[in-house]
Protein backbone atom coordinates (compact mmCIF):
# COMPACT_ATOMS: atom_id res chain seq x y z
CA UNK A 1 0.00 0.00 0.00
CA UNK A 2 1.62 3.34 -0.96
CA UNK A 3 0.62 6.25 1.24
CA UNK A 4 0.56 10.01 -0.10
CA UNK A 5 0.33 12.97 2.39
CA UNK A 6 0.93 16.38 2.66
CA UNK A 7 1.68 18.77 5.22
CA UNK A 8 1.83 22.65 5.08
CA UNK A 9 5.40 24.49 6.45
CA UNK A 10 5.37 28.46 6.95
CA UNK A 11 8.66 30.35 8.40
CA UNK A 12 8.82 34.32 8.89
CA UNK A 13 10.90 36.04 6.10
CA UNK A 14 13.75 37.82 6.86
CA UNK A 15 12.83 41.61 5.71
CA UNK A 16 14.90 44.74 6.92
CA UNK A 17 14.14 47.07 9.93
CA UNK A 18 12.40 49.52 7.36
CA UNK A 19 10.13 47.04 5.83
CA UNK A 20 9.28 44.99 8.76
CA UNK A 21 8.02 48.29 10.12
CA UNK A 22 6.25 49.76 7.39
CA UNK A 23 4.13 45.71 6.76
CA UNK A 24 3.90 46.78 10.79
CA UNK A 25 1.90 49.89 9.85
CA UNK A 26 0.06 48.24 7.74
CA UNK A 27 -1.42 45.76 9.18
CA UNK A 28 -1.99 48.13 12.60
CA UNK A 29 -3.82 50.45 9.89
CA UNK A 30 -6.01 47.53 8.33
CA UNK A 31 -6.37 45.61 10.86
CA UNK A 32 -4.94 41.92 12.18
CA UNK A 33 -7.70 40.09 11.46
CA UNK A 34 -7.88 41.00 7.81
CA UNK A 35 -4.59 40.53 7.78
CA UNK A 36 -4.57 36.56 9.65
CA UNK A 37 -7.83 35.43 7.74
CA UNK A 38 -6.37 36.17 4.03
CA UNK A 39 -3.81 33.86 5.75
CA UNK A 40 -5.46 31.56 6.72
CA UNK A 41 -7.66 31.52 3.27
CA UNK A 42 -4.26 30.83 1.60
CA UNK A 43 -3.46 27.58 3.61
CA UNK A 44 -2.91 24.62 1.41
CA UNK A 45 -3.77 26.20 -1.92
CA UNK A 46 -1.08 26.04 -4.76
CA UNK A 47 1.17 29.29 -5.39
CA UNK A 48 0.27 31.34 -8.05
CA UNK A 49 3.47 30.94 -10.01
CA UNK A 50 3.25 27.12 -10.38
CA UNK A 51 2.12 26.67 -13.66
CA UNK A 52 -0.77 23.60 -14.32
CA UNK A 53 1.16 20.12 -15.08
CA UNK A 54 -0.77 16.92 -15.73
CA UNK A 55 -4.33 16.86 -15.23
CA UNK A 56 -4.38 20.14 -14.35
CA UNK A 57 -3.81 20.95 -18.24
CA UNK A 58 -6.54 18.38 -18.88
CA UNK A 59 -10.19 20.18 -20.40
CA UNK A 60 -12.66 20.26 -17.33
CA UNK A 61 -14.93 17.55 -18.81
CA UNK A 62 -11.96 15.24 -19.22
CA UNK A 63 -10.99 15.80 -15.73
CA UNK A 64 -14.17 15.06 -14.46
CA UNK A 65 -14.18 11.98 -16.31
CA UNK A 66 -11.28 10.87 -14.73
CA UNK A 67 -12.47 11.73 -11.00
CA UNK A 68 -15.96 9.69 -11.84
CA UNK A 69 -14.02 6.71 -12.96
CA UNK A 70 -11.68 7.11 -9.84
CA UNK A 71 -14.14 7.50 -7.48
CA UNK A 72 -16.35 4.33 -9.02
CA UNK A 73 -13.34 2.13 -8.63
CA UNK A 74 -12.65 3.49 -5.00
CA UNK A 75 -16.26 2.40 -4.31
CA UNK A 76 -16.20 -0.88 -5.83
CA UNK A 77 -12.64 -1.30 -3.70
CA UNK A 78 -14.54 -0.26 -0.41
CA UNK A 79 -17.55 -2.32 -0.83
CA UNK A 80 -15.50 -5.68 -1.62
CA UNK A 81 -12.89 -4.87 1.01
CA UNK A 82 -13.03 -7.29 4.69
CA UNK A 83 -13.95 -5.70 7.31
CA UNK A 84 -11.05 -6.00 8.94
CA UNK A 85 -9.42 -4.15 6.52
CA UNK A 86 -11.67 -1.21 7.03
CA UNK A 87 -10.15 -0.23 10.60
CA UNK A 88 -6.64 -0.46 8.75
CA UNK A 89 -8.00 2.09 6.39
CA UNK A 90 -9.90 3.98 9.00
CA UNK A 91 -6.31 4.58 11.31
CA UNK A 92 -4.67 5.43 8.27
CA UNK A 93 -6.62 8.24 6.97
CA UNK A 94 -7.14 9.80 10.52
CA UNK A 95 -3.31 9.77 10.87
CA UNK A 96 -3.32 11.10 7.28
CA UNK A 97 -6.13 14.33 8.14
CA UNK A 98 -4.16 14.68 11.51
CA UNK A 99 -0.59 15.13 10.18
CA UNK A 100 -2.26 17.60 7.73
CA UNK A 101 -4.12 19.67 10.19
CA UNK A 102 -1.15 19.52 12.85
CA UNK A 103 0.80 20.91 10.56
CA UNK A 104 -1.95 24.02 9.42
CA UNK A 105 -2.33 24.75 12.93
CA UNK A 106 1.15 25.08 13.24
CA UNK A 107 2.06 27.20 10.16
CA UNK A 108 -1.20 29.29 11.09
CA UNK A 109 0.60 29.92 15.09
CA UNK A 110 3.61 30.83 13.56
CA UNK A 111 2.15 32.90 11.22
CA UNK A 112 -0.09 34.48 14.20
CA UNK A 113 3.05 35.15 16.05
CA UNK A 114 4.90 36.72 13.91
CA UNK A 115 2.24 39.00 12.87
CA UNK A 116 1.94 39.85 16.68
CA UNK A 117 5.97 40.50 16.97
CA UNK A 118 5.30 42.93 13.54
CA UNK A 119 2.95 44.69 15.58
CA UNK A 120 4.38 45.03 18.54
CA UNK A 121 7.64 46.19 16.59
CA UNK A 122 5.72 48.99 15.23
CA UNK A 123 3.91 50.37 18.25
CA UNK A 124 7.04 50.34 20.21
CA UNK A 125 9.02 51.99 17.20
CA UNK A 126 5.82 54.62 17.43
CA UNK A 127 6.16 55.33 21.52
CA UNK A 128 9.80 56.05 20.56
CA UNK A 129 8.76 58.98 18.68
CA UNK A 130 8.81 57.15 15.59
CA UNK A 131 6.29 57.87 12.76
Amino acid sequence: MIVQYSYITWSPPRLPQEEALDLGRQIAMHGRENFVREFRKSLGKPKHQQQPSGIQKWPAPARYAFIVAILALCLFGLVSMPAREWTRLLVLVVMVMAIYGISAWIAYRRFCNWVDYLIANYAAHVARGGR
